[in-house]
């Protein structure tokens, strides 16, 4: 049914991190300082996220799904061409409009952004492992396309206000392509995408409307 099996995925994986290593580490640590900004906002931090997160998205695009990925995947060029549309998307709307902010203090949404992006830092990684896998198979944030998504995810809804829809289409289209996908192929690291990924949209939508009803 499909035209790889989990073993060729983790195999893929594990080729591709050690094909850029020690890059995999710097993404990773970079995706972990996109995350502090957003926890303790600074000047400019907002665009500083957008220009990581739309490098993060480019990257994957490129090296992972037209690359790598599609060695084993007819469908990776699609996959690659809707990463480049959303760090295309992220670089207009995060860093050339502006549009996004972010400030300190707690409330729902920051919480559950903060966790839904925790899990794609450190969820991933440690699930690999807690279920015996590979260690250089581990897919990282900044790497890796459902632990990108998530940190992207978590970081719209730690944002302050509205989040603009078209920023959130494809990163859901993904989590619900891949969970689907991941369920049928029984590959556990990427089961968890459909239901973060819809409960991200709908939290968003939550969001927004508040956003909107607020006095002004």
């Amino acid at each position: 049914m499909f035209p790889y099996s989990p073993e060729v995925l983790a195999a893929s994986f594990a080729a591709y991190n050690q094909a850029y290593w020690p890059l995999p580490a710097a993404t990773l640590g970079l995706m972990v300082g996109v995350l502090a900004l957003a926890a303790k906002p600074q000047v400019d931090g907002a665009r500083m996220m957008g220009a990581a997160i739309l490098a993060a998205w480019a990257w994957v695009g490129i090296a992972w799904h037209l690359d790598a990925f599609a060695q084993i995947n007819f469908a990776a060029p699609l996959y690659g061409a809707l990463f480049l549309i959303q760090a295309a998307l992220i670089g207009w709307i995060m860093i050339g409009r502006g549009d996004f902010d972010f400030e300190a203090g707690i409330d729902g949404f920051r919480l559950i952004g903060a966790g839904v992006a925790l899990y794609g830092l450190a969820g991933y990684p440690l699930l690999t492992i807690l279920l015996g896998g590979e260690t250089g198979a581990v897919r990282l944030a900044g790497m890796a396309p459902g632990p990108t998504v998530l940190v992207t995810l978590g970081l719209f809804l730690m944002a302050k206000g509205r989040v603009p829809i078209t920023l959130v289409v494809i990163p859901v289209l993904w989590c619900a392509v891949a969970g689907a996908t991941a369920s049928l192929m029984l590959v556990p690291e990427d089961v968890p995408l459909a239901v973060l990924g819809a409960a991200s949209a709908v939290l968003i939508a939550l969001k927004n409307r508040r956003a909107r009803q607020a006095p002004r």
